[in-house]
């Protein structure tokens, strides 16, 4: 497993959460991030991403999603997309 920060928060990779690994795991902002191959347009891995993603949740934790094209040709979004959410999720009310 190894470690990856961003903005100085940590995430873990390939983290055990239940009997699922997440790709990336912030324990500060509870937050899950999976990064979904083409596989996962198929209506049965749409399905089973759900019920994981509402699993996932009912432990309190968020979950966001995206695609492999995301992370390669829009990564600068995609990381201002992780920063608001962590900023969300960790700022004290």
């Amino acid at each position: 497993m190894s470690i990856i920060q961003i903005k100085g928060i940590r995430f873990k990779r390939q983290h055990p959460i239940l009997y699922f690994v997440a790709d990336f795991y912030c324990h500060k902002a509870r937050l899950v991030i999976e990064v979904d191959g083409g596989y996962h347009d198929s209506l049965s891995q749409y399905e089973y991403d759900k019920n994981r993603d509402s699993d996932l949740e009912d432990l309190g934790l968020k979950v966001i999603r995206f695609t492999n094209d995301e992370v390669l040709f829009n990564i600068e979004n995609t990381l201002k997309i992780i920063e608001k959410v962590i900023r969300e999720r960790t700022s004290n009310p």
